[in-house]
């Protein structure tokens, strides 16, 4: 039993169902990849295979694109790794100065401080020749010179003022004024802080 009816088996099957009038099969009877050639097939069969192409060449790209990121990913993870650890031990190191310095300054003597207030305190008819320092008892020999014996008083109620301890001793009238020994007892805290 045959599917295809006699009638439709001797004429051509593809010209019949109008193919061939719709631009779409080529009249060449013995070629049966002649409907290839026809140039809408053809342009459409290379927007295909230059799309894939396109296609291909993108998916290998991205690859390469992915392999390059994570090598970089890598490489920066390792990098901060080392810094890290250096940066660490570079403000360890920072800190530990920094403490240095902070003890050093709070245990620091400014004698300076002294000879600032002592200049403060001093009255303008006194001058002093020499002095010595104790930083760490808080005392100061000086030896000075007053235009008169009631400078040198003026100058004692100056430091007790201050509340400074004096003792005058070694008072002696010269002609250009009266000599005089003080000591001077004051709290060593002053020498502390810098002003």
């Amino acid at each position: 039993m045959d599917l295809i009816p006699r009638q439709q088996k001797k004429g051509n099957p593809l010209q019949d169902s109008g193919l061939k009038s719709r631009g779409i099969l080529i009249s060449d009877k013995g070629s049966r990849f002649a409907f290839l050639f026809n140039k809408w097939i053809l342009v459409s069969f290379a927007a295909l295979a230059f799309g894939l192409i396109v296609f291909g060449g993108l998916k290998g790209y991205d690859f390469f694109l992915q392999r390059s990121i994570q090598n970089l990913e890598q490489e920066i993870k390792n990098a901060q790794s080392q810094q890290d650890t250096e940066m660490i031990q570079k403000v360890t190191e920072l800190d530990k100065s920094i403490n240095t310095v902070k003890d050093l300054l709070k245990n620091h003597i400014f004698s300076s401080n002294f000879f600032k207030k002592l200049e403060q305190l001093t009255l303008p008819q006194v001058q002093w020749i020499s002095s010595t320092l104790d930083a760490q008892e808080g005392t100061a020999d000086l030896r000075g010179k007053a235009a008169s014996y009631s400078y040198l008083a003026k100058q004692i109620v100056s430091f007790q003022d201050a509340k400074f301890e004096i003792n005058v001793s070694n008072i002696a009238l010269k002609k250009d004024g009266v000599e005089f020994l003080a000591h001077i007892k004051f709290d060593p805290a002053i020498l502390q802080n810098q002003e």
